[in-house]
């Protein structure tokens, strides 16, 4: 007779219901619904013991690309090659020393000559020319030619060029960065800095 239970058997409760969808539940908890594309194996693997970690010999996430160098924004391009933003050091005691001075945004230069009768400026463009590799006569100032803030032109050099051959010689933050070769006036110069008239 349809409805009629079996001899013995104990009618189902509405909570017998209940638990047993709760226990399902907590054994169905966190795991993903098998993809179809997929197929089983790939359901399997995904949730292996694996998941998550790199098989042997597999490559990683690649790593971001680091950014410029702060100081480079002291080096920018212009129409006909590379513009440096300079101040020079006249009158130092250990020329031919280059940094960065964060506060003023320029490469910092150290020279030997004092600022008279623009000696300066010719020590300065030809310690530059020897640092970038390229003639002196690509070199020019654009700007600040009596002054210790120069905008010095490196003519057909791409500033991305420029940057990557001053690096090496460049220590960020600090007066003793890779010295530059150049004419050095002798062991009797001062560490007066002078900035007018170079």
């Amino acid at each position: 007779m349809i409805g009629a239970s079996s001899p013995g058997a104990q009618p189902l409760r509405s909570s017998d219901w209940r638990g047993e969808g709760l226990q399902a539940g907590k054994r169905n908890e966190g795991r993903r619904p098998p993809d179809p594309s997929r197929g089983a194996r790939g359901t399997a693997e995904a949730e292996g013991p694996g998941k998550g970690r790199l098989a042997p010999g597999e490559p990683g996430p690649a790593a971001a690309p680091a950014g410029p160098p702060e100081w480079s924004a002291a080096v920018r391009a212009s129409g006909r090659g590379a513009v440096l933003e300079l101040e020079a050091r006249p009158g130092s005691s250990a020329p031919g020393e280059l940094s960065y001075d964060p506060w003023r945004g320029r490469l910092r230069l150290t020279l030997s000559e004092r600022a008279e009768g623009g000696r300066a400026n010719a020590e300065l463009l030809q310690r530059l020319s020897s640092a970038l590799g390229v003639p002196a006569a690509t070199l020019s100032i654009l700007s600040g030619e009596r002054a210790r803030r120069k905008s010095v032109l490196v003519e057909g050099l791409e500033a991305g060029e420029a940057i990557r051959r001053i690096a090496p010689r460049l220590r960020e933050g600090g007066c003793s960065g890779g010295a530059l070769s150049g004419r050095r006036r002798g062991e009797g110069g001062t560490s007066r800095e002078r900035g007018e008239g170079s």
